[in-house]
């Protein structure tokens, strides 16, 4: 059984966060797409990944540094 993929677009509208923020994350290295497809450059997302949106978002609540994230995540 495929696994279904989120778009950047179907992740942001379910948690609310903004296209822009979510390629800072990725370029932060904290939220990785788990595919990105070769031929168009579209990332996608996994299911698996919303608790790490959920978990960006409380460091931020708490003004964590987001550059300091992946260290709480290992």
């Amino acid at each position: 059984m495929q696994k279904k993929l989120l778009t950047i677009g179907e992740l942001s509208k379910i948690k609310g966060v903004s296209i822009k923020s979510l390629r800072y994350y990725d370029k932060l290295g904290i939220l990785k797409p788990c595919y990105i497809n070769p031929d168009t450059n579209y990332r996608y997302y996994s299911i698996d990944q919303l608790y790490l949106v959920d978990l960006i978002q409380f460091c931020i609540e708490l003004n964590i540094p987001l550059k300091n994230l992946q260290n709480y995540t290992e």
